[in-house]
């Protein structure tokens, strides 16, 4: 259903704000308020380091200035969303980020301090106050990254770098949203189109193929006339992330990256070891689509369009709701509860307006305060995977926050994707076995490999050029737009083999995915589909028991090691064995796809 304006939406189709600021006075007020304690963090500086009572308040402190900053700045990006061209809301968003930086300034003293402390002092503190105790994890694992943690002077310093620092990636941001025009082509049923990056998307998956290309090629266009517009901010990404990897004394960017989750890099690398070595899974999926697909040549623009255009089915909001509820089922009545809250309580910003942000996330943990979901309903069933998707984050923020103590109640982002993904492994699941449709059964196969290809095999993609591109930076080499597009391109040709006809536009893909400006983001995407593989496949063959270790891992928040954490679950992401059942799985589907074709 589409709707003019914001006003026309019924009211349960919209999130509810007022639970978190009852009005825009009340985030003022607020807002004034934290501006204002910020300067009581000075007085702290001494006391922490006095005994283990002057420890516990600043700590207590930090957390209460954290906690109101937090809702604050939910609020601020929640409302910001649903309303891009609403100045209010732009400026509100831009105040509470200031204030974040100057909340950061301020409390910079706090990880030196702790160091300075040291090992034998906060573990006496520990047995002598036992509101202390619950810190252990937090002091361990500011103690295992002394040598990579600066004076109090020198990290008060670096803060003030960070808005500098995000200039490349804002300004990207600012030119995609804003300043680029992508022209018009020709639509589907003759008319005159407006390409915008959703129009780009929805493009690829067009049965017209006619349309798929004018689309395809037009919007690559401005990557490709600004290409050294978007060389030097890429550079300059890169120059940022490698400016904090030696400020801190890391060994690289990569070790800057995954060291402060304790993340061996051996991961990384075996992620893309594990693909370079499977990598003719891929070849045949592309062989198998142009084949089914009957073309002569099979290029980029060709990868995403369904094999059974016959298959498609539209889906309520309403129908979606009893889909993910009897889908997310095995996960057990506490899990349902939860979901049925995210629904019930105006959690969900259901539908597409003018001036909305487009895509979907989940808001994340926000202690005091459910989470929230954007969405922009469309009624296809991959709306309804969308769903199950941000259902995922929003139960494993759900949990941790209602779990964990306040210095726990986070997750990293390397374990962000799994129980979203693991939601929409059950959803396959109970898709599947329910459907007595031969050509549904098909269709999600299809979906599953499409999955496969483009959160395992393209993140991954992403993550050797990322890798690529960091390394090439820190040897002293300069990039440019040339040196870029031709190591696209041959990592390109790398992972899609001869079956497909190669596309100088797909080459400028590095010029426009903002991931790119993350710091080594991109690969946790391919981690997190391979350990929701195991998990789900516990949860299907073991019941309970399977749902009980994915309840676990929802609720641990950050009150162990990532990696940990998913050890404890079932899942150990250092062996290369792991990896490599995804791949194995996937030339599964593609046999059983076969069979039924």
């Amino acid at each position: 259903m589409k709707y003019n304006s914001r006003d026309d939406i019924p009211l349960e189709y919209k999130w509810d704000l007022d639970v978190i600021f009852e009005n825009i006075e009340k985030w003022e007020e607020e807002f004034t308020f934290v501006d204002s304690a910020l300067p009581r963090f000075s007085s702290y500086k001494e006391s922490i380091l006095v005994d283990g009572d002057g420890l516990h308040k600043t700590l207590k402190f930090d957390e209460y200035v954290s906690n109101k900053l937090s809702k604050l700045y939910l609020y601020a990006f929640l409302a910001k969303d649903v309303d891009l061209n609403n100045s209010v809301f732009q400026s509100l968003d831009g105040k509470i980020k200031l204030l974040a930086s100057k909340y950061q300034n301020a409390r910079a003293f706090i990880t030196p301090a702790i160091l300075e402390i040291g090992e034998s002092k906060l573990y006496a503190y520990m047995a002598e106050i036992e509101e202390l105790r619950i810190y252990k994890q937090f002091f361990d694992n500011i103690l295992r990254m002394k040598e990579h943690t600066l004076s109090a002077d020198k990290e008060e310093l670096l803060a003030l770098t960070g808005p500098s620092l995000q200039t490349p990636y804002n300004t990207f941001s600012l030119l995609k949203a804003t300043e680029i025009d992508y022209g018009k082509v020709e639509g589907e049923n003759g008319e005159e189109e407006e390409i915008s990056e959703s129009v780009f998307y929805a493009a690829l998956y067009s049965n017209d193929r006619a349309y798929r290309e004018r689309v395809y090629r037009k919007f690559y266009l401005p990557y490709m006339n600004l290409k050294n517009t978007f060389a030097s901010l890429f550079s300059g990404s890169m120059n940022g992330d490698i400016f904090n990897a030696k400020a801190r004394g890391y060994k690289s960017s990569l070790d800057a990256a995954l060291t402060p989750n304790n993340i061996p890099t051996e991961v990384y690398q075996n992620l893309v070891d594990s693909v370079d070595e499977g990598i003719g899974s891929l070849h045949r999926w592309v062989g198998m689509k142009k084949r089914i697909l009957g073309l002569d040549e099979i290029h980029p623009y060709d990868m995403y369009v369904t094999l059974f255009p016959e298959s498609k089915q539209n889906y309520t909001f309403e129908d979606a709701r009893s889909i993910v509820t009897n889908a997310l089922y095995p996960m057990g009545h506490h899990y349902i509860e939860g979901v049925n809250k995210c629904f019930d309580n105006r959690r969900i910003d259901v539908y597409d307006t003018k001036g909305k942000r487009g895509g979907a996330y989940s808001s994340g943990v926000t202690v005091g305060v459910d989470p929230y979901i954007l969405m922009n309903w469309n009624g296809t069933l991959n709306d309804v995977s969308t769903l199950i998707h941000e259902m995922g984050h929003n139960m494993h923020s759900y949990f941790t926050g209602r779990t964990q103590p306040n210095v726990y109640a986070s997750y990293p982002i390397f374990t962000a994707e799994v129980a979203s993904i693991t939601n929409e492994n059950l959803l396959h699941e109970y898709l599947y076995f329910n459907s007595s449709s031969v050509l549904e059964k098909k269709m999600l196969i299809e979906t599953y490999i499409n999955k496969i290809v483009a959160t395992f095999f393209r993140q991954t993609q992403f993550a050797e050029f990322e890798l690529w591109a960091h390394q090439f930076t820190e040897q002293g080499n300069s990039l440019n737009a040339d040196i870029l597009t031709n190591k696209y391109a041959e990592i390109f040709r790398k992972y899609y083999g001869n079956e497909i006809t190669e596309d100088k536009e797909e080459f400028y893909t590095w010029a426009r995915v903002p991931h790119f400006y993350y710091n080594f983001y991109v690969y946790q995407y391919a981690t997190g589909l391979v350990a929701a593989e195991v998990l789900s496949k516990n949860i299907i063959e073991t019941g309970l028991k399977g749902a009980g270790k994915m309840m676990k891992f929802l609720s641990s928040g950050d009150s162990m090691y990532p990696i940990d954490t998913l050890k404890e679950a079932g899942v150990d992401l250092t062996d290369k064995s792991t990896i490599q059942a995804l791949i194995t799985k996937m030339n599964n589907l593609m046999d059983d796809l076969e069979k039924l074709i």
